[in-house]
């Protein structure tokens, strides 16, 4: 995460394939609240997210023993149109 706060801070604008990543890295970690706030940074960053992202969330979500946070992040991929993307780094 520190790398990612001083691109950020250097004017880098981040990717959906580096959040996705994080949020990756956070499930792993078992850091589910790293991940959601992932989630908002993207939002405030102007990046979408995509198949891949919510994935990553879910899983962390459920990792980290939110499994009702899970089964509501599942329907609002759907309704915010998450891209589709063709790989995964869950």
């Amino acid at each position: 995460m520190q790398v990612f706060e001083e691109s950020k801070a250097a004017g880098v604008k981040p990717s959906v394939h580096v959040y996705s990543t994080l949020m990756s890295a956070c499930s792993k970690g078992g850091q589910w609240r790293t991940a959601l706030l992932l989630l908002d940074r993207m939002k405030a960053d102007d990046v979408k997210p995509n198949t891949v992202t919510y994935s990553s969330l879910i899983f962390a979500l459920g990792k980290g023993g939110q499994v009702s946070a899970s089964t509501r992040v599942t329907p609002l991929s759907r309704l915010l149109g998450g891209q589709r993307s063709t790989y995964s780094v869950a």
